[in-house]
């Protein structure tokens, strides 16, 4: 997964996937 958030994505958003994204991978 990239890092760099998409400029058409709201920050709060990209940090909420991010944080979903970690969680799967701890699963």
């Amino acid at each position: 997964m990239r890092e760099t958030k998409p400029t058409d994505m709201d920050d709060t958003d990209w940090t909420e996937m991010k944080e979903k994204v970690a969680g799967l991978i701890r699963l």
